[in-house]
């Protein structure tokens, strides 16, 4: 490649970025759908995915969610690529790759994602991941959803769980309440209209994002967190 087609192709690309930051009407919406259907179909799956994408770094991606050719730049497992394909279907083959890595990045499914955005499920969430908290020994029992057997509890500093205290499984992300004794029962999706909304919204948020952690997570601590 001579001087000039550098230049041409340097000129192109800056192009590209420039389109993708004039996001038309309805772009950052099919971006957040996205991210919720992924959510939906992480939820469905038994076992849980196991999801794997290549960080695109300063690459920037083009091409439709439902062109292999294209996909192949971002799925890096057979879960991420079926993920991808069912999203295709579920938008309308309206989706690209570059929303995609969106939802993804989003998500948090980067560890040099930019995105910044807190809520309790996330405070929650980093207090885990970053030890911060307290974390409580309870009676070894299976996770309700996965089976693992959880015998640690975390939780914000100073909190200690007691019976009726929810819990998110590190292992899949699955929703426990403790039950007498501390042994953990597990909490269906289906109950969740039982909750008051806001709480609801706190519960499933966590439940999410623990399970998109398992995006970089390697080797899962034997431990449950709770709200």
């Amino acid at each position: 490649m001579n001087r000039k087609e550098r230049r041409a192709q340097k000129v192109e690309r800056k192009r590209a970025q420039v389109k993708a930051r004039r996001m038309p009407p309805g772009y950052v919406d099919l971006v957040k759908r996205l991210a919720k259907l992924t959510a939906q179909w992480c939820r469905a799956q038994t076992p849980p995915p196991e999801l794997q994408f290549h960080d695109r770094g300063d690459v920037l991606y083009a091409g439709s969610l439902g062109d292999p050719a294209a996909v192949k730049y971002l799925a890096n497992s057979p879960d991420a690529f079926r993920l991808c394909a069912w999203l295709d279907e579920q938008t309308g083959r309206q989706a690209t790759i570059f929303q995609m890595e969106c939802a993804l990045r989003f998500m948090g499914a980067f560890e040099k994602s930019t995105e910044k955005f807190s809520s309790p499920a996330v405070e929650m969430l980093t207090t885990f991941a970053k030890a911060t908290g307290t974390d409580t020994p309870v009676p070894p029992c299976p996770c309700g959803h996965c089976g693992v057997t959880l015998e640690m509890v975390s939780g914000k500093k100073g909190e200690v769980p007691e019976e009726g205290v929810f819990t998110v499984c590190v292992k899949c992300g699955g929703l426990n309440q403790f039950g007498p004794g501390m042994v953990l029962q597990a909490f269906p999706d289906e109950r969740l209209d039982e909750l008051p909304a806001e709480f609801r919204a706190h519960l499933e948020e966590a439940r999410d994002l623990m399970r998109w952690a398992r995006l970089n997570y390697k080797q899962p601590r034997k431990a449950t967190v709770f709200s």
